[in-house]
């Protein structure tokens, strides 16, 4: 199940009596994991009858399933979690051989919550004996709207919240894992001190692989036909590290959503072809709004200066020289 649905349920107070947690992102499982001890351990005085961990790479399951089987103090729910299983079909595993043994018939006094770092293929006999009577649910590392909500949602929990174009732009970030998205969200909960609202502006002043947003503060620049901030712009996000080549192919698309919104603009009122784009709202009424301010033949002039910059940049040109000269001659156009 994906995980957020999961989460979901729990707040609804809809807890399966079996968790298998499986993939790469540590994070989420724990965040999974005290999803459901709020649910269940409401006192904190009672945390020590009611919450139980066991590691499966340094205890046996004998005791600890034992004490799985037991029931719960005052006849409430315990969590019992065995955390970081390895799922390994090549050889026996004692904690698998009890997990497969106990899941068909699972106390209902206790709702048990199993980590496992990896895959864990379809027909896996613990999979399948986990799906059952409970959830599997899939822990790897969250993309597209998933990964905006929950972003939204941690935000959220911390007094803040976020614009659509700074969602837009925290999905652009390339972030190996959400545990260092995580850490680039506190550091923007931090950067916003009182102010509540998340804005593009916050995102490329903080996070360290915001390259599209500032790259996207230089095509600002170039379709206000302002040469002094765009060369500003692009100075910063070049000495920020990033790689010419990479700039140019940030640029190229932008400006090619600029040509593409000007093509639609001549068949469609403007908020028709901002949605023919094709592209988040946010990057789609930026472009209507640069296409309103070129005409046909200068986005045919566009190209040309674009494919000789790259072509430059190809041959072995100064890379910086020649992004100036096509980041000066593109802001002409639109000035």
């Amino acid at each position: 199940m994906n995980y957020l649905t999961a989460q979901k349920q729990i707040s609804e107070g809809k807890i399966a009596p079996l968790y298998l947690l499986v993939g790469d992102e540590m994070l989420l499982m724990e965040n999974f994991v005290q999803a459901l001890r709020s649910a269940l351990v409401t006192d904190e005085s009672m945390e020590a009858l009611l919450l139980f961990t066991y590691d499966a790479g340094s205890t046996t399951p004998e005791a600890s399933m034992a004490e799985i089987r037991s029931g719960a103090f005052f006849d409430l729910r315990k969590l019992c979690v065995v955390k970081d299983l390895v799922v390994d079909e090549k050889g026996p595993n004692a904690w698998i051989a009890a997990l497969k043994d106990y899941a068909p018939n699972p106390n209902p006094a206790a709702v048990l919550a199993v980590t496992v770092t990896g895959e864990v293929k379809p027909q896996n006999p613990l999979r399948v004996a986990f799906e059952a009577k409970g959830l599997v649910v899939d822990c790897r590392r969250l993309k597209g709207d998933d990964y905006k909500l929950w972003a939204a949602a941690y935000l959220a929990a911390r007094g803040k919240n976020i614009s659509r174009p700074a969602s837009w732009a925290l999905g652009t970030i390339s972030s190996p894992s959400m545990g260092i998205l995580k850490n680039e969200l506190d550091k923007i909960v931090s950067y916003l001190g009182e102010r509540e609202r998340v804005e593009v502006e916050d995102i490329e002043a903080i996070c360290s692989d915001a390259s599209e947003i500032r790259v996207f503060s230089v095509t600002d620049a170039i379709t206000a036909g302002d040469r002094h901030t765009a060369i500003q712009k692009m100075d910063q996000v070049l000495a920020q590290g990033e790689p010419p080549l990479r700039f140019m192919g940030l640029l190229v698309q932008t400006m090619r959503n600029v040509a593409r919104a000007r093509r639609m603009l001549a068949k469609m009122p403007r908020a028709q072809a901002a949605k023919a784009l094709g592209v988040h709202e946010f990057v789609a009424s930026k472009s209507v709004a640069a296409a309103g301010r070129i005409t046909d033949a200068r986005v045919e002039t566009m190209y040309e200066m674009l494919l000789t910059a790259d072509q430059a940049l190809k041959t072995g040109r100064d890379p910086v020289l020649t992004l100036e000269a096509l980041v000066l001659e593109l802001a002409g156009l639109f000035a």
